[in-house]
């Protein structure tokens, strides 16, 4: 700014001389267009908030469609990059279902399961391609038809729970089965507690 106010008094004491004129323009044109490009870098430079992940789109690097950051900064390049958070906060969950097992009992396990967006390298890609653009919502119902259906899976291969034994194992089956599945859309179970119960019919 000093630099500009003695380029105005040398404009003023120099009178109307074109050629002051035209080097005044040209100086103030690039003072501007310096001012511009440096708001314009700052606005592509973002930091990633801790209960965030930044997902960046675009050219990434060869072989992949996204790169996914957890803290940090990173600039991101106009034209040939975008880029979108996804956020970390925990997802409650509570499913409550009836099964038919095979040998005619009704097991109910009600399931109270807090799952999250992983911030695993290698689980993050999954969250960026499985995730992105969905809503707080959209996730929600996603990971419940996912515990479902691991549920169901465990269930369709279980034949009897008759002791407490075959009970544990069939409770950390059904964590396991979940914490596998989950992985694939990019999430992991936080809490997990399922308490069985069992009919007869």
């Amino acid at each position: 700014m000093e630099t500009f106010h003695l380029l105005l008094a040398q404009y003023s004491r120099s009178g109307d001389n074109p050629g002051n004129q035209m080097m005044l323009i040209l100086v103030v044109s690039m003072v501007v267009i310096m001012l511009g490009m440096t708001i314009f870098f700052f606005s592509r430079y973002k930091k990633c908030p801790a209960d965030k992940i930044l997902v960046i789109y675009g050219k990434t690097g060869k072989g992949r469609s996204s790169k996914c950051m957890h803290g940090g900064a990173t600039f991101i390049w106009p034209v040939l990059q975008a880029y979108e958070f996804l956020d970390l906060t925990p997802i409650r969950l509570e499913i409550n279902a009836k099964h038919k097992m095979s040998n005619g009992s009704t097991i109910k396990p009600p399931v109270k399961c807090t799952v999250g967006i992983s911030t695993d390298s290698g689980v993050m890609v999954n969250a960026a391609e499985r995730l992105s653009g969905l809503d707080s919502e959209e996730i929600t119902n996603l990971a419940k038809d996912i515990i479902e259906s691991s549920i169901n899976h465990i269930v369709d291969r279980t034949e009897s729970i008759s002791n407490n034994t075959q009970k544990v194992t069939f409770i950390e089956s059904i964590e396991a089965r979940i914490q596998e599945e989950i992985r694939v859309i990019g999430l992991r179970v936080i809490s997990f507690d399922l308490r069985l119960q069992l009919n007869d019919s």
